[in-house]
């Protein structure tokens, strides 16, 4: 795929997913990675139609970098944490890797201490 198809699809992908329900059908529709999959799964269950807002997105060839916020309301278990309510909002920058419409590869970095924080998981600093 061009960077021009990537870049359409990619912002379909968004699009379909940010702050709505993310089906299994859905996931299937966009991404034939399994981790990812299931990472998608994961978090629409502890935090139901959370959104990912995109600040940058960048792309060579098969690979694309999205930079931007991910932010949802607590509403599920995560990782041993009953719901709590709370909203949380978190940077991220994640690189996928696209080949004939699916994504077939990822790599996230999260700022994932800030989201345990946010949670009351782990205590803020002073």
């Amino acid at each position: 795929m061009g960077v021009k198809k990537n870049r359409a699809f990619m912002q379909e992908y968004v699009d379909a997913f940010s702050g709505k329900d993310k089906t299994a059908a859905l996931i299937d529709k966009y991404v034939a990675d399994e981790g990812l999959k299931e990472h998608i799964l994961l978090f629409e269950a502890a935090f139901p139609r959370y959104e990912v807002i995109v600040e940058e997105m960048l792309f060579e060839g098969d690979m694309v970098a999205l930079r931007g916020l991910a932010r949802g309301r607590h509403e599920g278990n995560f990782m041993g944490l009953p719901p709590s309510g709370k909203e949380w909002e978190i940077t991220m920058m994640v690189f996928y890797r696209v080949v004939d419409s699916k994504i077939v590869g990822f790599w996230v970095n999260a700022d994932q201490l800030s989201l345990m924080q946010q949670l009351g998981a782990i205590p803020a600093p002073a």
